[in-house]
């Protein structure tokens, strides 16, 4: 009855993820151990170790996994009970904080194949740039320019001017979101 009145509390979906590799690191970075994830949410990790944890005891962690990236942070310890060999412990923390990127890449790691806005946006950003990049270059004659039809030609030419304003718009709605 009382785990089912915790799992009511969480404000997060715990989303299964024992394939990833968890490193725990002592407060002052020292490596502690690796640890096998059990489950993973926007705020929490369930795993399990050898090594005995209080609850409230505060760790650093890193959590990977190929084509995503590291995500590491500060967790600390709030519930720990002993597996049932009683060689280890499972463990539930609650993430504190996330180094840069993190939380991105961890919305990634928990909801793989979903649709991330900002990586469309990069990519938008990145071929805006390049255009931008070609017509500077094209302008102080560095390059010559490419043989294009004049209607192309002529959406190149308001190029800058639409990817400023569809940025600021983009970015005005990203602020508000």
């Amino acid at each position: 009855m009382e785990q089912m009145v915790a799992e009511e509390k969480r404000k997060h979906q715990r989303y299964p993820r024992e394939e990833l590799p968890l490193r725990l690191f002592a407060a002052n970075r020292d490596p502690l151990e690796d640890a096998s994830v059990q489950d993973v949410s926007l705020r929490g990790l369930g795993f399990v170790a050898s090594r005995r944890m209080e609850p409230g005891e505060r760790f650093r962690f890193r959590l990977g996994s190929p084509g995503f990236g590291a995500v590491s942070g500060v967790a600390a310890v709030c519930w720990t009970s002993p597996t049932v060999n009683r060689t280890s412990f499972r463990y539930g923390a609650r993430i504190l904080t996330l180094h840069w990127g993190g939380a991105r890449r961890l919305k990634k790691l928990i909801n793989r194949g979903t649709l991330d806005t900002v990586d469309i946006v990069d990519r938008a950003l990145t071929v805006a740039c390049c255009i931008v990049l070609y017509k500077v270059l094209q302008h102080q004659g560095w390059i010559q320019p490419v043989v294009v039809g004049p209607f192309l030609e002529w959406a190149v030419g308001w190029m800058p001017f639409a990817v400023t304003i569809g940025g600021s718009l983009l970015a005005i709605m990203f602020y508000f979101m």
